[in-house]
């Protein structure tokens, strides 16, 4: 349902884009240091360290979004008439993926590298505009479409064709979801974490 065709360089570019942001992001929470037993049995509120560690990953999602809009609009071949679709796509897929790190790093450091590249591959395997999807097996099919970057792909091809808006809407929306989901999942995370320091500490002194 589009009203006009996108060239190849489009399609791969909406498809590589959301896939080099999700790097970016693993990268960006590996060089990210942990929360310290020191820190985390402080009197300091949950808030408060929450908030020292998203000032600098809402600087990096900002940063990353203006170079890749950037990126998008020249080596990518789109049009810079389509910034006022691409660039809150962009945005607000920097934003899902940082914050769905976030909550893996704020859980466990060490599972990020792991856990992150598994759902990669899952999700480029799912991504329709890469491979067929009636080839795949059933469980690709079931979660193509169903993923940050299936979001992301799909709103960027169809901002770029001119066609279903009600697919944009979706995945903005979808986006806009996760990110809150995940922001608030860091932030229960972090207080069951920082309770267990707290006994911990506790015992020690007993």
């Amino acid at each position: 349902n589009v009203s006009q065709d996108i060239g190849f360089q489009e399609t791969l570019s909406s498809a590589l884009v959301p896939v080099g942001m999700w790097l970016i992001a693993l990268t960006y929470f590996l060089t990210v240091p942990s929360y310290s037993s020191r820190i985390l049995s402080s009197t300091a509120r949950t808030q408060a360290l929450l908030f020292r560690a998203t000032r600098p990953t809402l600087l990096m999602v900002g940063t990353w979004s203006a170079i890749v809009l950037t990126l998008l609009h020249t080596l990518g071949g789109v049009s810079w008439t389509a910034l006022g679709l691409t660039a809150p796509i962009i945005v607000l897929t920097a934003l899902a993926l940082a914050t769905v790190h976030f909550a893996v790093w704020a859980w466990n450091p060490r599972w990020l590298a792991p856990l992150s590249l598994t759902a990669l591959v899952l999700q480029i395997v799912s991504l329709g505009s890469v491979i067929p999807i009636e080839i795949l097996p059933g469980f690709y099919q079931a979660i193509s479409g169903a993923t940050p970057l299936g979001w992301s792909t799909a709103a960027l091809i169809a901002s770029l064709a001119g066609g279903d808006s009600q697919r944009v809407v979706t995945a903005v929306v979808s986006l806009s979801l996760l990110s809150i989901g995940a922001y608030i999942l860091s932030a229960l995370i972090l207080r069951s974490k920082r309770t267990l320091a707290t006994r911990s500490e506790v015992r020690l002194a007993a």
